[in-house]
């Protein structure tokens, strides 16, 4: 079983990818998908992360300040709206995303391969039109 570990040898907080059984680490799928979204956009207010990735602001908030504590991430004010704190990757939390990914996109072709390209694709369009109580669902992939 692969653990990801952080530089200091420790197992990272940043569960790498549960899904697989393969990757054997100890982080979220959406603590990936944060610091993937990071790494697309560079920087972004809380709030615009917990709405690309649908997840409640509070616990967003949550666990932004979790990957802060453990460095994968820096928080600063934004210089146009005093109201809002924008999220950025540190170098530690690139390294560890740029690690991380290979294995993300390795349990999505096990997940396909396991399912049928077909299957996956009509799974991934069906929740789409999901709605849950006056929301609708959105995959993170959108």
């Amino acid at each position: 079983m692969q653990l990801l570990r952080s530089e200091e040898g420790k197992q990272a907080d940043f569960p790498p990818l549960r899904q697989s059984s393969r990757t054997g680490g100890s982080a979220h799928h959406t603590q990936f998908l944060t610091l993937a979204a990071l790494d697309e956009v560079g920087s972004a207010a809380v709030n615009a992360l917990a709405e690309r990735l649908d997840i409640e602001r509070t616990a967003m908030g949550k666990m932004v300040g979790f990957l802060e504590r453990d460095g994968f991430v820096t928080i600063r004010p934004s210089p146009t709206d005093g109201r809002s704190r924008l999220v950025e990757l540190t170098e530690k939390g690139r390294r560890l995303h740029d690690r991380a990914a290979p294995l993300w996109r390795e349990a999505q072709r096990e997940f396909e391969q396991l399912n049928g390209v077909e299957n996956v694709t009509a799974l991934r369009e069906g929740l789409r039109g999901v709605v849950v109580g006056d929301v609708m669902v959105r995959s993170a992939g959108d």
